[in-house]
């Protein structure tokens, strides 16, 4: 497989970029580090590898949707943001949510309805908001009635749009945390990444996490390589949130066999598309 790797500097873990670039080497594959920093720092994308390349990239959403709108790499990135918006997938999966009752609401409805929303999912004068948008417009948290208005200035200076979306629904408590990846519709790697301090690692709950990943894989697949978040509450497994496989952090997951498989994916993406141009039925422009 000729596949190709970019690497976004500093943006996940040093151990986590490590592995990375150890797997790269392993299997031979060339890859190249970038620093990203938009509106201040651009990168010539297109000077890193050719055009026609089969490119990979893992880095964070900005770098991501850079390389959607300047190059024609495939796969390039696993990231198709409108299959992560909520109000795709939360139909879908329903009560596997953790916040499977909600309201999906325009940005700037949020004042008018205020008081709507803390009447109905209200917990200790306290509600939960989130983007609709896959691309994480801002961090999902919760939002207490007194902290309304600098939680809401806030939100706006990371460029929300008052058309834009926002889940509204109740604060949730969750005891851990987990994230699979995903290729094919089937998940081979995961770890826990976050547990209170009460609990350990326990290999049957491992099971049952990984059991309602695979699951969920089985009914939405955003991309042919995505990440799955999963969460325990009170000793109920729910879905957390679907995330794009190029923007996932790793943490404690097997990095080998993501590259693997991440490789074995795009070069499978990358041979197929390579017929549909032979034969004149494709053509990938940048942005598209």
């Amino acid at each position: 497989m000729n596949v190709k790797w970019i690497i976004e500097k500093d943006v996940w873990h040093p151990k986590e970029e490590a592995e990375i670039i150890s797997s790269c080497k392993k299997f031979g594959f060339e890859y190249k580090l970038v620093e990203y920093l938009p509106f201040i720092q651009t990168v010539k994308l297109d000077k890193k590898f050719n055009q026609d390349d089969c490119v990979v990239v893992s880095g964070s959403i900005e770098l991501t949707t850079a390389v959607i709108n300047e190059t024609i790499w495939i796969p390039g990135v696993y990231a198709n943001y409108p299959n992560y918006a909520c109000s795709n997938y939360y139909p879908i999966l329903g009560d596997l949510l953790l916040n499977s009752e909600y309201v999906l609401i325009p940005f700037n409805d949020l004042n008018r309805l205020k008081r709507m929303f803390y009447e109905k999912f209200g917990k200790d004068h306290t509600i939960f908001i989130r983007p609709d948008s896959g691309k994480k417009l801002f961090k999902g948290k919760t939002v207490e009635w007194d902290k309304w208005d600098s939680e809401m200035e806030e939100s706006q200076l990371w460029g929300v749009k008052s058309s834009d979306l926002v889940l509204v629904s109740s604060p949730q408590r969750i005891d851990m945390e987990w994230r699979f990846f995903v290729s094919d519709c089937k998940v081979f790697t995961g770890c826990l990444y976050v547990s209170a301090g009460f609990l350990k690692e326990d290999l049957e709950l491992n099971r049952q996490a990984e059991a309602l990943a695979q699951k969920t894989a089985e009914i939405y697949q955003p991309d042919r390589c995505f990440s799955i978040d999963i969460c325990m509450q009170e000793n109920d497994m729910k879905v957390l949130e679907l995330n794009s496989g190029t923007s996932s952090g790793m943490y404690d997951c097997d990095i080998e066999k993501i590259v693997e498989e991440f490789s074995r994916v795009a070069w499978d993406d990358y041979k197929n598309y390579q017929v549909l141009v032979q034969a004149g039925l494709t053509f990938k422009e940048s942005g598209v």
